[in-house]
Parts: C-alpha cells; sequence; structure tokens
C-alpha cells in the first residue's frame, strides 16, 4: 500500500506567522518540519530558477516532496513553449541540471500538480 502525503499549497503566508512558524524564522524550514510534502504554486506562472530551487532543496529534508504545478500556459493557454515542451516532457532532465530533488526520487515517486480552468 502507498503512503500518503499531506501538506498544503505553498508554504509562505501572513497568516501562518505566530501560529505555525514564529516571527522572521525561515518557514520553509519550519513548514518542512510539519508536513512532508508542499505544492509549488508559483510554477504554474513561471520555471523558478535555478537558485530558488536550489534554496527550497537547502531548506527541507531529503525525503520532502515538492508536487510541481504544471506552468498554465500548458494548461489554460494551450500554447506549449518548446523550450517549457521539452522540460515537462523530459522533466527528469531539467531536475538534474536545477536539483535531483525536483524530479523522480530514488524510490521513483514524482508530482507534477495539473490544473484546469
Amino acid at each position: 500500500m502507498s503512503d500518503i502525503l499531506l501538506g498544503t499549497c505553498g508554504w509562505s503566508y501572513a497568516e501562518w506567522e505566530g501560529i505555525l512558524y514564529p516571527y522572521a524564522q525561515n518557514k520553509l524550514k519550519q513548514y518542512s518540519s510539519i508536513f512532508p510534502t508542499a505544492e509549488i504554486d508559483s510554477t504554474f506562472y513561471a520555471l523558478p530558477q535555478q537558485g530558488t530551487v536550489f534554496g527550497w532543496a537547502r531548506n527541507t529534508s531529503r525525503d520532502f516532496v515538492f508536487s510541481a504545478k504544471l506552468p498554465q500556459t500548458i494548461t489554460h493557454k494551450k500554447v506549449i513553449d518548446p523550450e517549457l515542451a521539452l522540460m515537462v516532457v523530459n522533466q527528469s532532465d531539467w531536475s538534474q541540471r536545477n536539483q535531483p530533488r525536483m524530479g523522480p526520487r530514488d524510490d521513483g515517486v514524482f508530482s507534477i500538480l495539473l490544473e484546469s480552468e
């Protein structure tokens, strides 16, 4: 039987300050000490910069699972940019160049979130 991972859409909300995490604390680091997974909503709008992805990895444990939202250019605008299409089709190659934890884990677990209109 598979494990079910419970997380939220994102991890950085002003409303959670003082409740989920103390003020001025690293929000992702604190969030990941409570939840094993989170959705990356920002990937819906743009591909993350390499430094951003490394920052996510630096602030989470090796077994933390990110679920990247598929870009809106695919799901809503129905336009596939060639570079974006190659990234999605060959996701593990893109993840290898950015950070191995954005691609399939050693146990084969990988998550992409698809939002539709």
